[in-house]
């Protein structure tokens, strides 16, 4: 083997967690990506008069360059940059996987009430109630993991990192401390592992849930249409009515302020219901202007990379110990 193909494999190697990011499983997957531009230059559009915008100045909304150059969005590129990989290399492959959840499920239903005689025949809309439930099990299991984080001390010091951002971009989607993002992913995939073993049991083997472009079609729907402006400055408002059952950016930029009345409200992840159900759904009546991050007594805290690390792991001992 030449020192090039080393040189290579390692280059590869050191980029496969970033690449993988832009798969159809991740959260920069293209459509993903365009379902920020797009739904900005909309925004945008509607708040620029008519013949008074071109491109440069939809960019310059869009991307405004005095945010992009802040030290919280500094620091939220320079932690992407280590804790994708990190997290990618040494923590995920510890964790279960939905498949495995659903084959000890279906084997458990297996056990206590034997092989299905007559399994309900699959077809098209099969597939597509088939995806809905799946989709808002994984719903379910993310705002029950944000939840806990909120109302639990050990877990809000480990959450604390993704709400130590004082401006919202889509890298700050990535602020979030390895032992948080465990939790989400465990809590994910037991909710969507159960369901699809529950599936797997109920319905005959050709089942095959929607999808598009490979990807779950209610979730792809929901991040293809404006769910990356939730960490971003772009305000969009779905209006009283739907925000009863779907979360807006912008309510999700609420649950980012650091007044006490926002704290713990809009936990979901898609759907609004569960904060209907739990008490914790604050819909916002006009553009707020808000104060993002965790407070001026704690910011001090959370100034580097190393920080993001340890501060919650020096919290949690002082908890443990008090």
């Amino acid at each position: 083997m030449t020192q090039a193909t080393d040189l290579r494999d390692l280059l590869t190697l050191a980029l496969t967690p970033y690449l993988r990011l832009m798969t159809s499983d991740g959260e920069l997957y293209w459509p993903y990506v365009a379902g920020f531009i797009v739904p900005a230059a909309m925004v945008w559009r509607a708040s620029t008069p008519a013949g008074s915008g071109d491109a440069q100045n939809l960019l310059k909304f869009a991307f405004p360059p005095a945010l992009y150059k802040s030290p919280s969005a500094l620091l939220d590129l320079r932690y992407f940059a280590v804790n994708v990989f990190l997290y990618t290399v040494f923590v995920a492959p510890l964790l279960l996987t939905s498949t495995t959840v659903g084959h000890v499920v279906v084997t458990v239903l297996v056990r206590q009430f034997g092989i299905p005689t007559w399994p309900i025949s699959s077809g098209r809309w099969a597939g597509v109630a088939a995806s809905a439930f799946l989709a808002i099990a994984a719903d379910f299991g993310f705002f029950l993991s944000h939840y806990l984080h909120h109302r639990i001390p050990l877990l809000w010091a480990f959450h604390k990192v993704h709400h130590s951002a004082e401006v919202l971009h889509p890298l700050t989607a990535f602020r979030s401390h390895p032992v948080n993002l465990a939790v989400d992913f465990t809590f994910v995939t037991l909710f969507s592992g159960v369901s699809s073993g529950v599936l797997a049991y109920v319905f005959d083997a050709n089942l095959a849930p929607a999808t598009l472009l490979g990807v779950n079609l209610f979730n792809f729907t929901f991040f293809a249409v404006g769910s990356q402006l939730r960490h971003s400055h772009i305000w969009l408002d779905y209006g009283p009515r739907v925000s009863r059952f779907l979360v807006s950016p912008a309510m999700h930029q609420v649950h980012h302020s650091s007044a006490s009345m926002h704290f713990g409200q809009n936990l979901g992840g898609a759907l609004a219901i569960w904060d209907w159900l739990f008490g914790t759904l604050y819909i916002p009546q006009k553009r707020e202007t808000l104060e993002l991050g965790l407070g001026r007594d704690e910011v001090s805290s959370y100034m580097t990379v190393r920080d993001l690390y340890f501060s919650p792991l020096l919290e949690v001992f002082s908890i443990t110990i008090s």
